[in-house]
């Protein structure tokens, strides 16, 4: 909640009247507070200015750390040589290893790409500045794996293998994609890129928003009549297993659990329909029947239901679940579900088929004296895909 907090002028000066914390927003009704102190080593810093009338203005001001210091753990450390960050010549050197996801606001944003531990940089997850009162940016960081390594159980595992002349080394391997430019090209004979983690950046400005991103790329299989085996994206006509099984040679029978069938049918009669309890069948490709036909060939998967996740087999209410769970669960998510995400650990990481989790909202807020962040996520598909019958389907 912003407060209206009341300043007092001594002299040519300006003062408090009542004490602030570091991260607190006030209402200053005459942008009288900028760079005003509000506690030891932080300063006030105006994030929005208001015109009310032709020669009033009303400002927004965030309680931060003032130049040369950093927030670390809800306190402001102070930039210097021997101390936890140094500055040389410009070049900004991390002496103290942080905690992968830790988060600290950098006034000036010369962290962003800075190592803050082995495998570790800082990642700016959100930046603004209001150019009309200081030509300095405020960027907030987090502490995140490096661009050859993925986040996994409170680890940056490498799983990245360098791009090389164009080449990939194979199916399911992964590589680096700076411009996002590799997804749906040819990766290997019948693979294409598809986006594995989409990173991106937010730079907020007077004039605007500028976004930019960074991509990880898998080479899979291009089409689900292709399966993976040893290496190589073969047809599934090749291989006879029980879960692939034809409606033409079959009886469905809604109250029998077919969880993770495959079902190819002329018609698409089956899809949306029950296969189990909690469980529907979701579309998995369509084609035509000829040119000159207006039937329709489908296949189709037993799946949970929306607000029901597979566990063992069976589809259990999303509700049953922990928060706790969630990182282990979220795999499972349905489309366009919803999250909040204590930390932001979770976006850009993978919800289901093709999706990901992406961030609508971001929120402050403070236990003790600590700046902590959660995000909401919405799982949508992929770049390249569509949204169809709760699943997403390559355009």
């Amino acid at each position: 909640m912003i407060q209206a907090i009341q300043a007092i002028r001594l002299g040519s000066r300006m003062s408090l009247n009542e004490s602030t914390r570091l991260g607190q927003f006030l209402i200053d009704s005459k942008c009288r507070l900028t760079d005003i102190s509000c506690g030891d080593n932080m300063v006030f810093r105006t994030i929005r200015r208001y015109n009310i009338g032709k020669s009033t203005v009303k400002c927004i001001q965030l309680c931060s750390c003032d130049l040369n210091y950093i927030e670390k753990n809800g306190k402001c450390i102070q930039i210097l040589e021997n101390g936890k960050i140094v500055i040389t010549d410009n070049k900004v050197t991390v002496k103290e290893v942080f905690k992968l996801g830790e988060f600290l606001e950098d006034r000036g944003c010369r962290l962003t790409d800075v190592s803050c531990g082995v495998n570790l940089v800082f990642r700016t997850i959100k930046e603004y500045s209001d150019m009309r009162n200081s030509p300095l940016v405020m960027c907030i960081q987090r502490c995140s794996c490096n661009l050859n390594h993925i986040e996994k159980n409170g680890k940056c595992i490498s799983h990245v293998n360098e791009l090389k002349d164009g080449k990939n080394s194979g199916v399911g391997k992964m590589v680096f994609d700076r411009t996002c430019r590799l997804t749906g090209q040819k990766c290997a004979k019948n693979a294409i890129y598809e986006i594995f983690k989409e990173e991106k950046k937010e730079r907020s400005f007077n004039s605007g928003v500028l976004y930019t991103t960074v991509c990880i790329q898998k080479c899979v299989c291009n089409h689900t009549m292709f399966v993976i085996k040893d290496g190589y994206c073969v047809n599934r006509a090749h291989f006879t297993t029980n879960q692939q099984i034809t409606a033409s040679t079959i009886t469905i029978n809604p109250r029998i659990n077919m969880f993770g069938r495959v079902v190819e049918h002329i018609g698409c009669l089956l899809v949306n329909s029950s296969c189990g309890a909690n469980m529907v069948f979701r579309l998995i490709q369509s084609a035509i029947l000829g040119k000159s036909s207006k039937q329709k060939k489908c296949t189709v998967k037993c799946s949970c239901m929306n607000d029901y996740i597979e566990k063992g087999q069976e589809c259990i209410e999303k509700s049953r679940f922990s928060s706790r769970n969630l990182q282990d669960d979220k795999s499972k998510l349905a489309l366009n579900d919803q999250i909040v995400d204590y930390g932001c650990e979770l976006r850009e990481h993978s919800c289901g088929a093709n999706m990901i989790l992406v961030k609508v909202h971001l929120t402050s807020f403070r236990t003790g004296t600590i700046l902590r962040f959660k995000c909401t996520l919405r799982c949508q598909c992929v770049s390249g895909y569509d949204e169809m019958h709760g699943q997403c389907i390559k355009n």
